[in-house]
């Protein structure tokens, strides 16, 4: 199921990056019916990839490294 997160969250990135580390802070299971929201912020070479629900709370965050 954490493979998932990477699922989603990957097609953030842009055409053909290779990123070099892949950090994944986990918060709160995601359910089958939940609807995920992606906060995308983009620092020098980092992507950061924030899945949350309509309140703001965080299932999962993804940190790209390219």
């Amino acid at each position: 199921n954490n493979a998932r997160y990477l699922d989603i969250t990957d097609e953030y990135l842009p055409e053909n990056a290779d990123p070099k580390r892949i950090r994944i802070e986990y918060k709160m299971p995601l359910k089958r019916g939940c609807t995920a929201i992606a906060e995308v912020y983009t620092l020098d070479n980092t992507i950061t990839v924030n899945l949350c629900d309509s309140c703001g709370k965080s299932y999962a965050v993804v940190e790209y490294t390219l």
